[in-house]
């Protein structure tokens, strides 16, 4: 697992390449997101959700192509061969795109997504 540290060098090199970057960190109910802004206080705040069990799943940049905003995620290796991180990257980017300038989508929990997919394969044993 990245440290805290290069999830935030991460985060810095999505900004560098998309103008916008957010760290997705996901809780069994819920979400947070560390953003770009305040850069003294990130790093406190994703080391703080990850004391608290928060998983961290991708980091999402936003860049605007002929005026349409276009996402864009990439899962941590750690998930990236997890199927209900990659549903969950789908559904937040689409709560993303059509929430209000500002509205972060935090009440999508990865919990939902991992218990679909452990239901679908005790169904198929």
């Amino acid at each position: 697992m990245k440290t805290s540290t290069e999830l935030i060098q991460e985060l810095d090199s999505m900004k560098e390449r998309f103008g916008h970057a957010l760290l997705v960190i996901g809780f069994a109910k819920k979400n947070r997101v560390v953003g770009m802004e305040f850069p003294k206080v990130r790093l406190q705040r994703l080391e703080e959700c990850l004391s608290k069990g928060g998983v961290p799943i991708a980091i999402v940049s936003r860049q605007q192509i002929r005026g349409v905003p276009t996402f864009c995620s990439r899962l941590f290796d750690e998930v990236a061969r997890e199927v209900w991180a990659e549903l969950f990257m789908i559904t937040f980017i689409d709560r993303l795109y059509h929430s209000d300038p500002g509205v972060m989508p935090t009440d999508l929990g990865i919990g939902v997504f991992q218990r679909l997919l452990s239901r679908g394969k005790a169904q198929k044993r």
